[in-house]
């Protein structure tokens, strides 16, 4: 293995990966530090290129801030953007995708038509897609519902080069 910098993911697939966030979240200080600790990475192209570059291994979640602004707890929902640059990415250099989706997580919390107004007030000013949802109590909380959640892996798909 690759010593104590290995990520849970990498634990998993047993080679390690660079998990991608939001552009935004490396310019806060601390936070800043704390993802990169654990291997997180801006998902913007230049990093994800340079990353690849390196022959090293990135996740990415193609819904991210949108899903987490816009998901319903009455279903399981998955939202992609219109641009599937990391599609481009793996083609380009041989990469396999492996998919991935966690069953149960859209249910852990629960969206208010307030938190969600602000969520998005707030991702429009700042750029950080914060979700001000209820989970265990019916007030803002950090706290999930208790919920059966399954992480699945699906086999890589292989891509092929240019």
């Amino acid at each position: 293995m690759h010593g104590p910098q290995m990520s849970l993911l990498s634990d998993v697939l047993g080679f390690r990966v660079f998990c991608t966030a939001a552009p935004v979240l490396f310019q806060v200080p601390i936070l800043r530090e704390l993802l990169l600790m654990i291997n997180g990475r801006s998902v913007a192209y230049k990093s994800c290129k340079t990353l690849l570059d390196a022959g090293r291994s990135i996740c990415i979640s193609p819904g991210a801030i949108y899903e987490q602004l816009n998901f319903r707890s009455d279903q399981e929902i998955a939202f992609f953007p219109p641009q599937l640059g990391f599609i481009r990415l793996a083609i380009k250099y041989g990469t396999p995708i492996i998919p991935e989706y966690t069953f149960g997580e859209n249910q852990i919390y629960y969206p208010t038509n307030t938190g969600r107004a602000v969520s998005n007030w707030l991702y429009k000013k700042t750029g950080f897609g914060v979700p001000f949802v209820t989970g265990m109590f019916p007030f803002p909380s950090t706290l999930p519902a208790p919920y059966d959640v399954a992480i699945k892996l699906g086999e890589p798909v292989e891509v092929g080069e240019i």
